[in-house]
């Protein structure tokens, strides 16, 4: 048997306006410790994407003789590159200038953190807050007025890529259902509960 059905949409661009707000309390408001140990995953991954990798530092005299001969003779370019004579490489850890990342992995210090406010509309990281709120939100219309859920205690977890809504285990919440989309600048969430 249906227990309920709910739906959400959201505008993108005024979902990004609100996260800006107040990134943090976002964050830590609605999404449950899994989904946010999941969230950091995420934003430590595309950093690691988006970073420069490596810093060479400024050519020594050296490589700039090495350099210079090697384009001038007749070498192939896999033994003009070993002439070659860096003498430091730094690894980049620094936010990138886009922004598209967090400084830390922890949602304590991202009100001290600048880059919070710099997330791109298309940024992954803006999708999967977005696409939670939305589940969430549908979620709470699903079951209301015979329960009121709170943010904490919907879960959205991943199965074999789709969406699935766990629901806390004192509300009666069977086999669930879920289903986002998105297009543009708009995000729908869409959930069905069944009983047990």
């Amino acid at each position: 048997m249906i227990l309920g059905i709910g739906v959400d949409i959201l505008h993108l661009p005024r979902f990004q306006r609100l996260f800006r707000l107040r990134p943090e309390r976002l964050i830590t408001r609605i999404l449950t410790k899994s989904e946010q140990d999941e969230f950091f995953t995420i934003q430590a991954r595309i950093r690691a994407r988006d970073a420069p990798a490596v810093v060479a530092a400024a050519p020594t005299d050296k490589t700039v003789e090495a350099l210079s001969s090697s384009s001038s003779s007749s070498q192939s370019p896999s033994s003009s590159a070993s002439t070659a004579n860096v003498s430091a490489v730094k690894i980049d850890n620094e936010p990138t200038s886009a922004g598209t990342g967090f400084a830390s992995a922890s949602p304590s210090s991202l009100s001290k953190n600048p880059a919070v406010t710099k997330i791109d509309l298309n940024d992954e990281l803006l999708r999967y807050l977005a696409s939670r709120w939305a589940l969430k939100e549908a979620s709470f219309k699903a079951l209301y007025p015979h329960h009121t859920l709170t943010w904490q205690d919907v879960t959205i977890v991943k199965e074999n890529g789709k969406p699935c809504v766990r629901v806390a285990e004192n509300f009666g919440v069977g086999k669930t259902h879920a289903t986002v989309s998105h297009d543009g600048e708009y995000l729908i969430g869409q959930v069905l509960f069944e009983s047990p």
